[in-house]
């Protein structure tokens, strides 16, 4: 999704930008948004501060800073994670994660593929 995230410096340097890793995940979600409103969409990768959901069409009634759940399918027994939208282009949305992923459920999101 490359979300940028900072790091500053000691030495009073301006803060260093780093991209989060990303880990390979085809997998197909729901986003969940408020009034009933859901999206069902596929992603490619998912780091620890989010994920870009393909959709296939333009995510018309969706907005930026809306905040939701996304689901990864199958639905049980993983929990939904709570997101924000952070960008919409013509056929996807990119989710930042209201809390970021720990590397443990990360690395066992790819493997599981």
């Amino acid at each position: 999704m490359g979300l940028l995230t900072t790091s500053s410096t000691v030495s009073g340097n301006p803060p260093i930008f780093f991209r989060a890793q990303r880990v390979a995940l085809e997998a197909r979600v729901v986003l969940e948004l408020g009034e009933g409103r859901a999206l069902i969409g596929n992603t490619r990768d998912i780091s620890q501060s989010g994920t870009l959901i393909h959709i296939g069409y333009p995510p018309i009634q969706v907005s930026l800073q809306e905040h939701g759940l996304l689901h990864l399918m199958p639905l049980a027994p993983r929990p939904a994670l709570p997101c924000q939208v952070a960008r919409l282009t013509h056929d996807a949305i990119a989710v930042r994660f209201v809390d970021s992923l720990p590397d443990a459920f990360i690395s066992r999101l790819g493997r599981k593929q």
